[in-house]
């Protein structure tokens, strides 16, 4: 019986021996090793020393079972994602403010084309009237012959033409983003 019973023990012990070597090799994932033990899976949050040589594996950092893990792990996922929160926050002032300044300064630029045009147009037909009053205004004695009178009628046409032709009216400014 004795022989039995010490037959047991050992079986046993090498069992257990076997069972603790295979369970303290860790499997790394993402920088962490996760080490299955006696009391369940733990993880290894520094740098894991596989067993060898019969001597036991080694965490040199904190060992912290699962449960604490995935706490940790989600308070600091949530810190991560409230950091991320805050600067796409910021991006969005950012881009709120860029995009005012951005419509105000497609209205001043629209106000002032818009204003450009005017001047333009306004300077165009004082240069056409100009020009029709000095043609107007030449002599009757010159305008006696007929011939002549023909041709100055075809240059006058021909500069007020050519005047438009150079000041031609811009299309219409379209209206500021927002104001339709």
């Amino acid at each position: 019986m004795k022989t039995i019973g010490r037959g047991a023990a050992l079986a046993t012990l090498a069992v257990i021996l076997a069972a603790s070597q295979s369970w303290s090799q860790g499997q790394a994932a993402e920088g962490y090793t996760f080490i299955r033990g006696l009391a369940g899976t733990e993880v290894c949050m520094g740098a894991w020393t596989p067993p060898a040589g019969g001597l036991p594996g080694k965490c040199d950092g904190q060992v912290l079972d699962l449960g604490q893990f995935m706490a940790l792990s989600a308070r600091t996922s949530t810190e991560r994602l409230d950091q991320v929160l805050i600067v796409l926050s910021a991006m969005d002032q950012r881009l709120a403010l860029g995009n005012e300044q951005l419509r105000q300064l497609t209205e001043v630029t629209l106000r002032a084309q818009a204003a450009m045009d005017q001047h333009v147009r306004q300077s165009n037909e004082l240069l056409l009237d100009a020009i029709a009053r000095r043609f107007d205004q030449v002599p009757a004695e010159v305008l006696a012959d007929e011939q002549f009178k023909e041709v100055l009628e075809r240059l006058k046409k021909d500069i007020l033409a050519e005047v438009d032709k150079q000041f031609a009216k811009r299309p219409a400014v379209p209206a500021a983003p927002g104001k339709q």
